[in-house]
């Protein structure tokens, strides 16, 4: 049951990253018009935000959070969550800029960017449960 809070943050985060890019594709289809693109991604960022929050109670002292950090490119756990931090800024952008209704260009390269950083971010999850199942 200690585990719990990680598959919460590896499911809902997967999720998120895999909504935005399904809501990518099919806006750039036309199969989705703006509200629906809208509404996909805000629910998208909702999901990797309660993921965030319920993988954080796996960590013993949240601020220590930032102390994994400092192994990005050496560690697959500080990878890991420098990659959903990236996502999850470039979703907390592109929603931000598709409720302000401004900047079209710039919101066009924030869904594509968190597109990309979903995807990366979801890539760097596997590469993390080789060593903590040796723990």
């Amino acid at each position: 049951m200690h585990e719990l809070p990680l598959v919460f943050f590896t499911v809902l985060g997967s999720s998120a990253a895999g909504l935005f890019l399904i809501a990518y594709i099919s806006k750039k289809l036309g199969q989705i018009d703006e509200q629906q693109l809208r509404n996909a991604n805000i629910l998208a960022l909702i999901l990797m935000l309660v993921g965030l929050g319920i993988g954080g109670l796996h960590v013993g002292q949240p601020l220590r959070f930032f102390n994994m950090l400092l192994g990005v490119g050496r560690s697959p756990m500080s990878n890991e969550a420098f990659l959903s931090g990236v996502f999850t800024g470039f979703a907390f952008a592109t929603v931000a800029l598709t409720i302000m209704k401004k900047w079209r260009g710039l919101r066009e390269i924030c869904n594509l960017f968190t597109v990309i950083f979903g995807l990366a971010f979801v890539w760097s999850i596997p590469q993390v449960l080789p060593y903590s199942n040796n723990c």
